[in-house]
């Protein structure tokens, strides 16, 4: 086999700015190692470059862990979570905190008789933190594939997290546990449901071991 057919089989499998990385690093190392074959007067130079780089499919499935397929990326980008993933500036982020610390003081406006509970306010705020610090971090220690992944899943457990705060703050003692069930019985269904965010849930581990 020559180094052009195998680097083709190896990488035929990735999206295409994956598959030109790997193709690049994986030719610069046979190129180098065939160049000190020659000069050593190896009969065969470039066969015994290419084995002991490995077979096709046992490159391939070291590269399959560490990389996005094809297959992969085409599955995630029919995901509209995945798709639209846009990363906030730190400006964003901190414009749009003060937006969230207000949100529960609009039952205020629809009625201004209702018991608010400032120890669930404070709870409620302390879950913003991380929520808000994640969306800083994920982009910038993360491939971009990866933290799109992250942050897809991420913001679709933003909004039934919200509401299950509100509920608390503005609690009523006769629906208490009917809202917090509520919430988490609607988290749960939000994540079973077929090519959305039950599939960036299958990629969890594949991102946090960053795959680029």
């Amino acid at each position: 086999m020559s180094l052009e057919k195998y680097l083709q089989d190896v990488t035929c499998r990735f999206p295409p700015d994956t598959a030109e990385r790997i193709r690049r690093d994986l030719e610069e190392h046979a190129l180098a190692h065939i160049q000190e074959l020659k000069e050593a007067g190896h009969p065969d130079p470039e066969g015994t470059a290419l084995a002991a780089l490995g077979s096709v499919s046992e490159v391939y499935r070291a590269l399959e862990q560490q990389h996005y397929t094809l297959l992969q990326e085409t599955e995630l980008e029919a995901i509209r979570a995945y798709r639209n993933v846009k990363v906030q500036s730190l400006a964003q982020i901190l414009l749009g905190f003060p937006l969230w610390l207000a949100l529960p003081f609009l039952n205020v406006l629809l009625d201004p008789e209702e018991t608010f509970f400032w120890g669930w306010y404070a709870a409620y705020v302390l879950g913003l933190l991380p929520i808000l610090a994640l969306e800083w971090w994920i982009p910038r220690h993360f491939a971009t594939r990866s933290a799109r992944v992250l942050l897809g899943l991420l913001r679709f457990m933003w909004f039934p997290m919200m509401y299950l705060g509100m509920h608390l703050v503005w609690q009523e003692e006769d629906d208490f546990w009917f809202g917090i069930v509520g919430t988490l019985a609607g988290l749960g269904v939000l994540l079973l449901i077929p090519s959305g965010p039950s599939v960036l849930w299958a990629y969890v581990r594949k991102a946090l071991r960053n795959a680029r």
